[in-house]
């Protein structure tokens, strides 16, 4: 009797423990590297809205006491328009990552339940890779090298320096 209350228990227990990890994530945008990735271009661009704010509210500071018929005007407004137009970027940018991320968001939940319901890996590596691609090519290069421009286009990037491409000689033009 004690023995097969104990094996009742440890199937039981198995048993619970087999049919409680089949379940779909509550919140599958948690797992998605894209949704987290427009997360943080959300709030990198809340911070730099936020800074740029502060900037606005020195160069409102520097107009307002300004004196006048010095030029000292002319020059504040410049920079206080200017200042104020990249705030206004910034935020129209923090919006529109918000509004991607929670279309994503949703697109996630769909996806995940579609790949949950027939048993494959979601989010596809594929679709990281075309995102993460995409977003590469988005970012300006910081640095241009002619080598790599050359790489890129098929040509050999070695170019012998001094050889101003009239090929090798001694520089006497014949």
């Amino acid at each position: 009797m004690g023995r097969d209350l104990y094996y009742l228990i440890i199937i039981s227990i198995f048993s619970l423990l087999h049919l409680g990890c089949d379940r779909p994530h509550p919140n599958p945008e948690l797992l998605d590297p894209i949704y987290s990735d427009m997360k943080k271009q959300e709030s990198a661009y809340r911070a730099d809205a936020e800074a740029e704010k502060k900037t606005l509210a020195e160069h409102e500071g520097a107009l307002k006491t300004a004196v006048p018929q010095t030029g000292q005007i002319k020059f504040a407004q410049k920079r206080y328009y200017e200042s104020l137009a990249r705030y206004e970027r910034l935020k129209q940018m923090e919006l529109y990552w918000g509004v991607r991320a929670q279309s994503r968001k949703e697109h996630a939940m769909r996806e995940y339940l579609k790949a949950y319901s027939n048993g494959e890996d979601w989010p596809s590596q594929e679709e990281v890779k075309e995102y993460k691609s995409f977003q590469s090519a988005q970012k300006p290069a910081r640095q241009w090298k002619l080598e790599d421009r050359m790489a890129e286009l098929g040509l050999d990037p070695k170019i012998k320096k001094g050889d101003g491409g009239r090929g090798e000689g001694t520089g006497s033009g014949k």
